[in-house]
């Protein structure tokens, strides 16, 4: 047992100083005192608590010198879709396996981005579903540079139900880009905080959106995935094993009735032991998770993953 619990702390070994160089934090000398201190926490936290075969926790994450509560301010409660749940038509039937990332030998997401310590999920899983669907659409767009405004959607969709950096309905989002089409990255930059709305070019157009439950349904979320190229959803991130969370396919005791995190869906899978999941693209940096994108449970609706599912009709340049 001893010589376990020494290969557990041994494939912890990360230290905080190594932490405070990865993600090149500057605190001052009482604030380092306090954040090694959290820091220690969490990984006796990890030790004690990274024994499951599906996933891995570890420091090594932009969260791991925050408490558990400290994050759950960068969380804000969903709240519940004000439309009925649509009545799916035309739906393909989906494969055992999907990813938008490798669609015909063709990657149609763009890379990861960090939303910082604004509560702008919503705008950054919205705003990379249309990049998806518009890269998936249009052969000449080029992915690298190919990044629409999570500013822009967090700045001007106040009229339509969002708050800013302190959240949003999913509707909101999607009822702006429907409205008022998408400027890129490069024309209204993101800055961690809300902005003036400025007026800049469109550069994409959404026709349609809906929303569906498909709680109790797993297929029909992989369903939707397949057919309409990705989806948004609003799920329970609130626990410290997805704070720390770095690999593998989560499961855990979170919550089915408590959205309080937004991420784009971009596929899913079954890994060799026949466990199913599905792939999100997250907004914490590529420093978390699997290099930005989680694989979570695709049984038993796990932390409400298929309560709250959005899918974008067509997109078009503008």
């Amino acid at each position: 047992m001893l010589f376990l619990f020494v290969l557990v702390c041994l494939s912890h070994s990360f230290t905080f100083e190594e932490w405070v160089k990865k993600h090149n934090k500057h605190f001052t000398t009482a604030e380092i005192l306090r954040r090694r201190a959290i820091f220690v926490d969490n990984l006796n936290y990890v030790i004690a608590n990274d024994n499951t075969k599906e996933y891995r926790l570890s420091v090594e994450g932009p969260f791991a010198s925050m408490t558990n509560e400290e994050y759950k301010t960068l969380l804000h409660s969903v709240p519940p879709p004000t439309q009925p749940s649509s009545a799916v038509k035309s739906v393909s039937s989906s494969p055992n396996s999907f990813d938008m990332r490798s669609v015909n030998g063709k990657n149609c997401v763009t890379d990861p981005r960090d939303q910082g310590n604004c509560g702008s999920c919503y705008a950054f899983a919205s705003a990379s579903l249309i990049e998806s669907k518009m890269l998936y659409k249009y052969s000449d767009l080029n992915r690298a540079n190919y990044y629409l405004s999570p500013a822009e959607i967090i700045s001007c969709a106040y009229k339509y139900g969002a708050s800013g950096c302190d959240g949003a309905p999913l509707n909101s989002a999607f009822d702006y880009i429907k409205s008022k089409g998408i400027g890129s990255e490069s024309s209204f930059p993101y800055t961690t905080k809300d902005d003036y709305c400025k007026s800049t070019p469109r550069v994409a157009e959404l026709d349609s959106y809906h929303y569906k439950n498909c709680a109790g349904e797993d297929s029909c979320h992989r369903d939707l995935i397949y057919s309409y190229k990705g989806t948004v959803v609003a799920f329970d991130a609130s626990r410290a094993n997805f704070q720390l969370y770095t690999k593998g396919i989560y499961k855990d005791r979170c919550k089915t009735d408590n959205p309080t995190h937004t991420v784009h869906v971009i596929g899913y899978g079954v890994d060799e032991e026949g466990i199913q999941y599905f792939i999100a693209k997250n907004s914490y940096g590529k420093t978390w998770g699997e290099n930005g994108y989680l694989r979570i449970s695709a049984a038993d609706n796990m932390c409400g993953f298929s309560n709250y599912v959005y899918y974008a009709g067509e997109v078009d340049k503008a």
